[in-house]
């Protein structure tokens, strides 16, 4: 209808309006092709493209460019802060695993937390900074030195 409506020449001119009609064409396909019984539909796949539309909405939406124009231009600052977390993460784990040599006991058993060797460290100094079951691991470390 919308071909129709443009016109073939106007309605071509819009990248859009192609994408539109790929979608639409890879629908068709997909009911026309038989599928097997294992097969989970490789081209159903590909109504998942039908979330780039959205990409339209923005086209059209002021507000939202700007919005979405100044997260963009804040990517590098925020790339740079991650990069800054993980140093910090890793100096202390050295610095943990440095202080906190033996492994942390839980009653007789070895703790599931522990500062012995960088890649648990890692995590253990992950979980307390994300403040996600820090107190386990202060406790650990009271009753262990």
């Amino acid at each position: 209808m919308k071909v129709y409506g443009f016109g073939c020449a106007k309605y071509v001119e819009d990248n859009f309006n192609l994408f539109d009609c790929f979608i639409v064409i890879m629908s068709y396909v997909e009911l026309i092709v038989p599928k097997s019984e294992g097969d989970g539909g490789g081209l159903g796949m590909l109504k998942t493209f039908r979330l780039l539309r959205i990409f339209k909405i923005i086209k059209s939406w002021e507000s939202l460019k700007t919005l979405l124009s100044t997260v963009f231009d804040s990517l590098q600052a925020i790339t740079n802060l991650g990069i800054l977390i993980c140093l910090f993460l890793f100096i202390f784990s050295l610095l943990c695993k440095q202080f906190f040599p033996e492994p942390l006991m839980d009653g007789e058993d070895p703790a599931r937390y522990t500062f012995t060797n960088t890649g648990v460290a890692l995590v253990t100094m992950f979980i307390i900074l994300t403040g996600e079951n820090w107190n386990e691991v202060m406790i650990l470390v009271i009753d262990t030195y």
